[in-house]
């Protein structure tokens, strides 16, 4: 007892393969991902993401609820996708906090 046998070996191996061919996919699908949440978007795309008017936008923007744009230029502004992402889930979580009505 306790002796592994040559086919068990081999499928330990080819198991063991397998783990960290998925372990290195996972990894490289994390990295993508993180560089993706890292896009800078304009306006235009964020109102499509958001759902909000322009100047609905920019009035969030004024109370502080939604994400100031990064200058990209002299007229140019843009958004960080991922500071995007978290005004969502923000305004996810005050309609979970509140009560039904």
């Amino acid at each position: 007892m306790g002796h592994i046998g040559t086919a068990e070996r081999r499928a330990q191996a080819a198991n063991i393969a397998e783990l960290e061919r998925l372990a290195t996919q996972i990894a490289e699908l994390r990295d993508r991902a993180a560089e993706e949440q890292q896009r800078l978007l304009r306006l235009p795309e964020v109102l499509r993401i958001v759902g909000l008017s322009r100047s609905e936008w920019y009035r969030q923007i004024s109370l502080g609820r939604a994400p100031r744009p990064v200058p990209l230029g002299e007229k140019v502004r843009a958004w960080v996708q991922s500071e995007i992402q978290v005004f969502i889930k923000a305004r996810i979580a005050e309609r979970d906090a509140r009560p039904n009505q």
